[in-house]
């Protein structure tokens, strides 16, 4: 049936509504603009989620509109056939009424009463076959106002649903900006902090280097082999806690989730993230949605793999995935891209 709006026009609609919306709601950033990294992050995963709901629900009318047009043509494609069955069984049903004294007379001449039931079944038989067809063609008919009624009905539904989408998505968007914005805003100022901190930390450990290298030779040797021990326990202490390639993925409380990388080439690396914490390339730390409260230390599986890390940010946007790794996560799971992961709290 011609006149009915298909997915194409449908996404041709969202798409002019997204531009429409985005170009009148360029002042979301101040709305956002005394909230926390959290609350802008948490509103753009929640905006997200909308935007997925309505996408959903826009797809589901979509698809109704396509099963209630191949219905409408299936029944149009029936109803020339079905209506010249109706006509004819009309015009037999006319001739019936028409013969009805030969009728009774041919019933009323029957040999035996086994003739006579033959003969009013057979008539009963035309008259019932005549009947179906005719109400075959009133619920033709009806389920072709059915159908039409409902195709008017969701066409008027889909306008809405399509500019509640673009909207969503346009939300989506915005709160995303405000929320990577907001943290690239400190990305420079952190990096520099970090570097700094990291060329205070290499400055004293020269001088120490230094300041041993100076001392009589006998204290050398115990001062080194004790710094040695105490370096070695050091080392594999920070292996047990951020990286362990051993059988700790037994027991219970696994659970696998959608799993993505942010922080390479994005703009957060080096940013602030919603625990006040700064992503650096060494930094042991995820994005999680709530209500997983921030600071809670997880454990992450992947390709026979397991590390800890400690939830200190807010994500992923996208709907489907549960958390977000920072590069040294990502690079000690060898995980590349967006996969599947199995994490418990510890």
């Amino acid at each position: 049936m011609k006149g009915y709006t298909s997915k194409h026009i449908a996404h041709s609609i969202l798409c002019v509504l997204i531009c429409t919306t985005l170009v009148c709601g360029m002042t979301p950033h101040s709305a956002y603009a005394e909230e926390s990294l959290e609350a802008l992050e948490n509103a753009a995963i929640e905006a997200g989620e909308h935007y997925a709901q309505a996408q959903q629900e826009l797809d589901n009318l979509n698809q109704k509109i396509e099963d209630n047009q191949s219905k409408l043509k299936e029944l149009e494609a029936q109803l020339p056939k079905v209506r010249q069955d109706t006509a004819e069984a009309i015009r037999l049903n006319y001739k019936l009424l028409q013969n009805q004294p030969n009728l009774i007379g041919l019933i009323l001449s029957s040999r035996d009463f086994s003739d006579f039931l033959s003969t009013v079944s057979y008539i009963n038989a035309i008259n019932d076959s005549n009947y179906e067809k005719i109400q075959t063609l009133v619920q033709i008919e009806s389920q072709l106002t059915q159908t039409r009624d409902a195709l008017r009905s969701q066409q008027s539904t889909l306008a809405s649903k399509t500019k509640e989408a673009a909207t969503a998505q346009a939300n989506a968007q915005a709160a995303i900006a405000v929320a990577k914005k907001r943290a690239m805003e400190r990305a420079a100022e952190a990096k520099a902090k970090w570097e700094a901190e990291q060329a205070a930390a290499h400055a004293t450990t020269t001088q120490s280097a230094d300041a041993n290298n100076s001392t009589p030779s006998n204290s050398s040797n115990t001062s080194s082999s004790s710094n040695t021990s105490n370096s070695g326990t050091t080392s594999n202490s920070g292996t047990s806690s951020n990286y362990n390639n051993s059988s700790s993925t037994s027991g219970g409380g696994w659970k696998s989730v959608g799993a993505s990388v942010y922080g390479n080439d994005d703009g957060f690396m080096w940013g602030t993230t919603a625990s006040g914490d700064t992503v650096t390339p060494t930094s042991m730390g995820v994005a999680m949605k709530r209500p997983m409260p921030l600071g809670t230390t997880i454990e992450i599986s992947y390709n026979g793999r397991t590390v800890r890390a400690v939830v200190n940010d807010r994500g992923p946007f996208i709907a489907g995935r549960e958390i977000d790794l920072q590069p040294a996560v990502a690079n000690a799971l060898g995980f590349d891209g967006v996969g599947i992961v199995s994490y418990r709290v510890v």
